[in-house]
């Protein structure tokens, strides 16, 4: 992967963007434009396994009249400088207070890998498949985040994109920028595009149904987590087996806060790359959930 001094040489002069958080934009290194009314900022973070290559958050702002074209191109010509790196797709939850209700807008993930030669691989980008009928209808985990949201969802069987173009398509729709992590395969890291990929075709070949959040056991009580875009990615990056294992792992968080945890982590500094997001605007609208997490576990007797 090259550098983003490489990849991004018009850095040196960048337009100055504005600063109302008080935060030092001296750490990093920006760059902002327009192109086809799709305002860009260019950023990148020390990762804590090198210092000769970083880590990259792109944030593109999409007008209200879109061109799902234009987008695509743009997109796209933005990473094509990148190989042989890992990029996970943010478009934030947004909460959309009205006065007669309170709505979600649940946002997304989705991820893929970009070999040595320029090419995407393996893309995960977890939906569900509303074309169909629900596979069962349960009860979700009380949570006092989503008081007005039904009491009880729909399970889907899962879809996943097939291009990259189609979640560009949508995500230009949204209310919300997209967000572009970037993050080069280096073993140092503990990421590496074999590893990503055989991760990537067992969330495909295990084809587990879709469930936006965590839902009650009908019968033993106890709480089945999410598996959403969220699962997926997350599950993809580090290992389904992993991400199932953790006790902590809890997917009815927003989108934002998924794809923050994931870059944290490969970060030098994580007090650094939290204001670095939060300058970006990526960490708004993140509302802590409070499940007990002991409620997750099936309860066994004897």
């Amino acid at each position: 992967m090259l550098t983003s001094k490489a990849v991004f040489p018009f850095f040196s002069s960048s337009k100055k963007l504005a600063n109302s958080k008080g935060i030092n934009l001296a750490k990093w290194k920006f760059t902002t434009f327009t192109r086809y009314g799709m305002e860009t900022t260019l950023s990148e973070y020390r990762l804590a396994a090198s210092s000769s290559l970083n880590g990259n958050i792109i944030r593109i702002i999409f007008p209200k009249a879109y061109d799902h074209h234009a987008a695509q191109t743009h997109i796209k010509s933005i990473i094509k400088p990148f190989k042989d790196c890992l990029v996970i797709g943010t478009t934030p939850s947004k909460r959309l207070k009205k006065d007669y209700l309170i709505s979600i807008e649940p946002g997304h993930n989705f991820c893929f890998a970009i070999d040595k030669d320029g090419l995407i691989k393996d893309l995960i980008s977890k939906r569900p498949n509303t074309d169909k009928k629900p596979l069962a209808t349960r009860a979700r985990v009380p949570d006092p985040r989503y008081g007005d949201y039904a009491a009880r969802i729909r399970i889907f069987a899962p879809r996943f994109s097939q291009s990259i173009d189609e979640d560009i398509n949508k995500a230009s729709q949204a209310s919300s920028p997209l967000f572009l992590h970037i993050i080069p395969f280096q073993h140092e890291l503990g990421i590496n595009q074999s590893t990503y990929s055989s991760n990537a075709k067992l969330i495909i070949e295990q084809n587990s149904p879709y469930s936006l959040m965590s839902t009650i056991h009908p019968e033993y009580g106890y709480y089945l987590r999410s598996s959403n875009c969220n699962h997926a990615v997350e599950g993809a990056v580090f290992g389904m087996e992993s991400v199932n294992d953790s006790e902590n792992a809890n997917y009815d968080l927003s989108c934002q806060e998924v794809a923050i945890k994931i870059g944290a982590k490969f970060a030098l500094s994580k007090n650094e790359y939290m204001e670095l997001i939060e300058f970006l605007g990526l960490s708004s609208g993140i509302e802590p959930g409070k499940a007990n997490q002991e409620e997750y576990l099936p309860l066994f007797t004897c």
